[in-house]
Formats: structure tokens, C-alpha cells, sequence
């Protein structure tokens, strides 16, 4: 058993019914920082789900609901706090085993960091506009729709284009037509007060902004600030 734990590639970890750690395995210590002797005896919630004073799960901690009911927890996309400040992108199984004090449980922990920069950047290419990064229109009609749904106030929604933007490829070449449209998604990025993504390249030299919760005197006076900026 020794052997298997000693050479296994998930992260491995004993806690008793407090939540303090008994035992870990070495794959803990690469994944988490900590030496061994740094961690037995440390309460492992404390020490791996609070940075500066704040709880890393919006609810209660699962592996101290795992203790305290005995129920298994198991989630492929948590979060740990490693010794170097880094947060951790995880998958991780509690399983209790015990009864009242004698409760233990082994904390399995398996770094998913890879897998979630592959779904982040497969989510940015299916939502931007890789030219300028702003999103595409199949976002903002998404977004327009969510907040048509759930919003008590409707949306203001400004939509413009460049003006004779095909005598600047004609004249000055494609290469400077694309700068255009990405200095035009830059000024139009600034422009927007709030900041979540609401700005779109919804076709060729035309875009959209997308403004929640907005009467009609401030999506006017926005869209005289762009045209200001735009000149």
C-alpha cells in the first residue's frame, strides 16, 4: 500500500475528524508545496481553502460536510490554495470512512489545470471575434436574449459601422483595413463603462454594444461619446 501511494500520480491526503491532516503522499507535496511536516497536524481547510480571509467555495466546505455527515463528495472542477499563493484548478473526491470521532476521510486530489485552460481558450474562440477579441455576434444575440428574459429594465443596444470602410481596403490594402477594425474595437472597449464584455464585432466593419439595464438618455449620450472618439 505504501508503494502504490508512494507512486501514485493524484494527490493523496488523510484527514481526522476535525479536519486536521494525519498523512499525505508525495504527489501532495509537488502539487501543493507543502512538506510533510508542514502539513500533518495543519487543518487542511484553513490551510487550502481560505486566501486572505476569504473561503475559496461559496458554500460550506465539502471535505468538512463530508466529515460531518459521512457522505462522499466528489467534484471535477474545485479549487485548492497551494503554498505558493497559486490557486489551484482541481478535481476532488472525499471519502469518510468512521464513525463520530474515530471519522476520517482520504482527500483525493487531481490537478485539472491543463484541461481548464483547453475549455477556456475552446470558449474564447467560440464566443470572440479573433480579429479585435471583442465577442461575436452569436454572444451579444445570446446575451441580448438573457437579459431580455431576466432583466426588469430592457437593454440599450447602439449598432454602427465605418463609414466608406471599403475605399480604405481598396486604397490602402486589407492589412490596414483590419487595423482599423481592431483600433475601432479598442476605442469602443474604452468607451463602455461597465467592465463586462458588451462589445461586439457583429460583421465585417459593423459593431454593437451591448448596454444592460439602460434608458434611452444614457444609450444616446454613450453613442455621442463614441461618435466624439471615433472622428
Amino acid at each position: 500500500l505504501e508503494l502504490i501511494t508512494s507512486e501514485a500520480d493524484v494527490a493523496l491526503l488523510m484527514g481526522d475528524h476535525q479536519c486536521r491532516v494525519c498523512w499525505i503522499n508525495p504527489e501532495s507535496e509537488r502539487l501543493l508545496g507543502w512538506k510533510t511536516d508542514e502539513l500533518v497536524g495543519a487543518n487542511l481547510h484553513e490551510r487550502t481553502h481560505i486566501r486572505n480571509g476569504e473561503d475559496l467555495h461559496s458554500g460550506s466546505c465539502p471535505t468538512l460536510q463530508a466529515l460531518q455527515t459521512g457522505q462522499r463528495y466528489r467534484n471535477d472542477r474545485d479549487r485548492v490554495l497551494a503554498k505558493s499563493g497559486e490557486i489551484l484548478n482541481v478535481s476532488m473526491r472525499v471519502s469518510p470512512f468512521g464513525e463520530g470521532e474515530a471519522r476520517k476521510a482520504i482527500v483525493t486530489i487531481a490537478d485539472v489545470g491543463d484541461a481548464v485552460d483547453r475549455e477556456q481558450r475552446l470558449t474564447r474562440l467560440a464566443t470572440t471575434d479573433p480579429l479585435t477579441g471583442a465577442l461575436n455576434r452569436r454572444s451579444i444575440m445570446e446575451r441580448l436574449q438573457d437579459m431580455v428574459e431576466h432583466q426588469k429594465m430592457p437593454p440599450c443596444v447602439l449598432m454602427g459601422d465605418i463609414d466608406f470602410f471599403k475605399k480604405v481596403n481598396d486604397t490602402h490594402g486589407h492589412v490596414m483595413g483590419d487595423r482599423v477594425i481592431q483600433a475601432l474595437g479598442e476605442v469602443l472597449r474604452a468607451c463602455v463603462p461597465d467592465k463586462a464584455p458588451s462589445v461586439a464585432r457583429y460583421g465585417g466593419d459593423e459593431f454593437a454594444i451591448l448596454l444592460p439595464n439602460c434608458s434611452l438618455h444614457h444609450g444616446l449620450k454613450l453613442a455621442d461619446t463614441v461618435r466624439q472618439r471615433t472622428r
